[in-house]
């Protein structure tokens, strides 16, 4: 992978326990890939369905996790998240920051971090063109995020994401190591031990893995970082196309920014074909006619953002 000899890496599940009675000190796939490759900076990121999730840190207990709730590491995530969906080929992805205590403090009365640490991160990233918002109470954030509102959420520690990501679908998950030279994506499951040797696993989330490295790598070679519209060229462009589309077929493109930001959308989410955990299990065969004749307004859009 280091020499460029592959494009991704694919991996299975690491217990943690048994690296550390190996005498690893690193004891998870970030840790341990961080090392080798040496990379800067590192972070975590789930995604399942339409939920995308990255880790202000990961493997901390609460009382630790919380110190590390800091103005410049915070922002240090949010440069890292941006630039790494922007190479993925999401342009000026939205960003939301979940709070830390209940209710985002409620003005101060439940604690100070999202005054004193989260909110000045936010706007210190907004100042350098990061499409960063929030604080977001962490009971709404992952809702508004499944809706569309967001194209991931910045959590402030392991539990906080990590329970919203496995409720979305435990055997889909899959987990993202954002930072490294290449793209690395692993089950976000552990080794189920318990159950190794029955012949019961399933490999829905090591598919999912897999097939979320392919679009990755697909999307990279179609849209170059250098190709990618600026956001102002984007806008005006979805712009036209909304005009295109009414006076071709009478319907209106919504206003909302969720609706299509990129082409990259189909390649990156594909849609209404999400829940197929096979990358070729969606590829069907048809007509120019036929896929035309069957075109949704949003894959429309999306196809002449591509153009």
């Amino acid at each position: 992978a280091m020499n460029g000899e592959v494009d991704a890496l694919c991996t299975a599940p690491i217990n943690k326990e048994a690296a550390s009675l190996a005498g690893y000190k690193a004891i998870g796939h970030m840790e341990l890939l961080q090392e080798v490759s040496g990379a800067s900076q590192v972070a975590t990121m789930l995604m399942s369905g339409r939920l995308r999730v990255m880790h202000l840190t990961t493997h901390r207990s609460l009382k630790v996790a919380c110190s590390y709730v800091k103005k410049d590491r915070i922002l240090e995530m949010l440069i890292l998240t941006h630039d790494e969906f922007t190479k993925w080929g999401i342009v000026n992805p939205r960003i939301a920051v979940a709070s830390l205590n209940p209710h985002a403090s409620d003005g101060g009365l439940l604690g100070d971090e999202e005054s004193s640490e989260i909110e000045p991160a936010v706007q210190e990233a907004q100042s350098r063109a990061v499409n960063a918002i929030g604080p977001v109470p962490g009971d709404i954030v992952f809702n508004h995020a499944i809706d569309g509102l967001y194209d991931v959420v910045l959590a402030m520690y392991h539990d906080q994401g990590q329970i919203a990501m496995k409720l979305m679908g435990f055997e889909r998950g899959v987990t993202i190591a954002a930072g490294l030279p290449i793209p690395v994506a692993t089950p976000a499951h552990g080794t189920a031990f318990d159950i190794a040797g029955k012949g019961i696993a399933k490999l829905g989330a090591t598919r999912k893995a897999f097939d979320v490295l392919c679009r990755i790598v697909a999307n990279h070679r179609r849209r170059p970082s250098s190709a990618i519209l600026a956001t102002g060229d984007l806008r005006v462009k979805i712009q036209s196309i909304r005009t295109r589309v009414w006076e071709w077929t009478g319907k209106t493109v919504p206003n909302a920014e969720n609706f299509c930001t990129n082409a990259s959308d189909i390649l990156f989410e594909r849609g209404d074909a999400m829940d197929s955990y096979r990358f070729l299990d969606w590829l069907v065969a048809v007509s120019y006619t036929h896929l035309r004749a069957h075109e949704t307004l949003r894959y429309l859009v999306c196809r002449l953002l591509l153009e």
